[in-house]
């Protein structure tokens, strides 16, 4: 459920009832307690509406928040694992240009690797 469409329709019918109530009072061909009754289980059902759609938007809300961790997790682990390989090759090349400067040093005499 879009965040703004949920609201935007909990918020019309908040409204529509408020209406309703109005427009019912006013032209009510009935008795003061019986518009105060119809007015009661209106409140009562509208109560019920909004309690369902609460409790769907909060389940949507955590499921969305669920998904969105997963995500998160495995994408942290993808990096995590790039991060790694990328570490281990720029190891394996600093050991290769270390042994190869060695390497180089020795040829041209100015180390003496006997005793490494």
């Amino acid at each position: 459920m879009d965040d703004r469409g949920g609201v935007n329709f909990i918020l019309g019918m908040f409204v529509g009832a408020v209406v309703g109530a109005a427009v019912a009072v006013l032209v009510a061909p009935q008795s003061g307690e019986e518009t105060r009754d119809q007015l009661r289980e209106g409140a009562d059902r509208m109560r019920d509406k909004l309690e369902k759609y609460s409790k769907d938007f909060r389940g949507d809300a955590e499921e969305f928040v669920e998904r969105g961790q997963r995500y998160m997790d495995e994408k942290y682990r993808e990096v995590k694992a790039a991060l790694s390989k990328k570490v281990k090759s720029v190891k394996n090349s600093a050991e290769n240009v270390r042994e190869t400067l060695e390497e180089e040093a020795e040829d041209l005499g100015i180390i003496n690797n006997e005793n490494n």
